[in-house]
């Protein structure tokens, strides 16, 4: 399951609902590994632990217009506290989820869907927040579907759903700091992925040699990116993250001017995706996760 495979990969951080599927031996499994394991809100926000299962839930949390019981921590409170636990100046990758747009598009529920929205927005409002004052990080704000079908009749002045599923409407991406520029415009989902993962690709090496018998020097640069599996085209760290872009940018914006990164900067990505759930275990919907990425 996905538990056991965040256990046995010794993911740093682990904090959301689905209790319920870690057992007594996952949890003491993750224990031995080094895990501290907290339940509560109050004993989370006092933790100085860095390597954290946080299990607040059996199954999915409660909608937030539903309440939450008082010992809950919110999605805003998780990143923050997964910000605070995972920076250091080797750098950090963090996803966060909120995980019931999804369901409550499924429900046809706009109110619900604009509450846990909202929630969600508090939580890119952190990672932005965070980004300002690093600044020497990349947020990004995309989705992988749409739920629901959501239309507006102008004649009738109303919203109204037309599916109980996913649909093929384009999804927006935005992007804010360094390489956002890189994220702009229409783009297939899977280039998102290729481009995420071109940061923690190592950057271009050069290597100068003589030649013994010629006395001449050759250079040689070893580019090891990845391939973009659409393009063809290779990704690799310094192409993708070649601006400081202080500017946001999204599908119909234009690119930012974009300056130059020092060469040594660590490079933090915050990644805020409307996507699948993963935390959310009991769910088992699509929904919304956050990246952190610093290298």
């Amino acid at each position: 399951s996905i538990a056991n495979q965040f256990i046995t990969n010794n993911i740093d951080l682990i904090m959301g609902g689905g209790g319920s599927v870690f057992d007594a031996a996952l949890r003491s499994n993750a224990q031995n590994k080094g895990y501290t394991l907290i339940t509560k809100k109050s004993t989370l926000s006092n933790t100085d632990a860095k390597k954290v299962l946080g299990l607040f839930a059996d199954g999915d949390f409660p909608y937030k217009k539903q309440g939450y019981p008082e010992d809950t921590p919110t999605l805003e409170e998780m990143t923050k506290k997964g910000i605070q636990i995972l920076d250091n100046k080797n750098g950090f990758f963090l996803m966060s989820e909120g995980g019931r747009i999804d369901h409550a598009g499924h429900a046809n529920n706009i109110e619900l869907n604009i509450e846990e929205t909202l929630e969600f927005d508090k939580a890119v409002k952190a990672a932005l927040d965070f980004a300002k004052k690093d600044k020497n990080t990349l947020v990004i704000v995309t989705a992988d579907h749409e739920t629901g079908g959501l239309q507006y009749d102008k004649s009738k002045d109303e919203y109204y759903f037309t599916s109980g599923d996913h649909s093929a409407t384009e999804v927006p991406l935005y992007a804010y700091g360094v390489g956002a520029e890189k994220f702009s415009g229409r783009m297939d989902n899977t280039h998102i992925s290729q481009r995420i993962k071109s940061l923690f690709e190592p950057k271009p090496t050069t290597t100068t040699k003589k030649d013994t018998t010629t006395g001449k020097a050759t250079t040689t640069t070893e580019d090891k990116g990845e391939t973009d599996n659409t393009s063809g085209n290779t990704l690799n760290t310094s192409d993708t993250l070649q601006s400081n872009n202080s500017e946001p940018s999204g599908t119909s914006s234009e690119t930012a001017p974009a300056g130059n990164p020092e060469s040594d900067s660590n490079i933090l990505l915050i990644v805020l995706v409307i996507i699948g759930g993963v935390f959310v275990f009991g769910g088992g919907g699509l929904a919304v996760y956050m990246f952190v990425i610093k290298k």
